[in-house]
């Protein structure tokens, strides 16, 4: 399998879910812990918002100013990369495993890697399910000039790109408690994580 880091953004005020939503335990762990279940296998995961214990070795970091959201996120992780391919991938996504095997496969196999990112089953970009070289993240990003407050499709502006429709169920997120009592229990990884790391 190819090396790769993983940025994941996990700021955000969960005003929705009235507390914060990536430390609320589903299926006896908290919610960040499954989403980087997807990325287990990074040679660096950068997490980017409050630090919080997981179960998995992360690096935190944080923007600046804190808040400015996803592609600031992005931006302020860029900088703790080193491998040629970066996996974005967003922190409310507990199943979303497949998915990201999916895309790394698939650049993997392709005869000249681009950005691939994920699609709904309505055809909709999941910006943050995706797979950059990362110099052409780091130019795009650059492009871009401040990004405090930018909106995270503004990232896919003039890049080409190919999309992978992902499986029912893969894309689904948790923005409310109502979301953690519809959806189905995440799939515990086949080796255990290990002992909660401190932030």
């Amino acid at each position: 399998m190819i090396q790769y880091d993983a940025i994941v953004p996990a700021g955000g005020d969960s005003r929705r879910f009235g507390s914060d939503k990536l430390a609320y335990p589903i299926a006896g762990r908290q919610l960040l812990d499954h989403a980087l279940d997807a990325v287990a296998a990074a040679h660096r995961i950068i997490v980017v918002g409050p630090k919080r214990p997981t179960q998995r070795p992360v690096t935190w970091t944080r923007e600046e100013p804190a808040g400015g959201g996803p592609l600031a996120a992005v931006a302020a992780a860029l900088r703790l990369t080193c491998c040629e391919v970066v996996v974005l991938l967003a922190g409310d996504m507990p199943h979303a495993s497949g998915a990201v095997a999916t895309l790394l496969q698939s650049f993997v196999s392709a005869p000249s890697p681009t950005v691939w990112v994920m699609v709904d089953g309505a055809g909709r970009l999941q910006p943050l399910t995706a797979v950059w070289p990362r110099q052409r993240l780091i130019d795009k990003v650059a492009e871009l000039g401040d990004v405090d407050g930018l909106a995270m499709r503004r990232l896919y502006d003039g890049i080409e790109l190919t999309t992978v429709s992902a499986e029912v169920g893969d894309l689904l997120d948790i923005d409310t408690l109502d979301d953690v009592r519809a959806r189905p229990a995440p799939v515990e990884p086949t080796t255990g994580p290990g002992a909660p790391h401190a932030p």
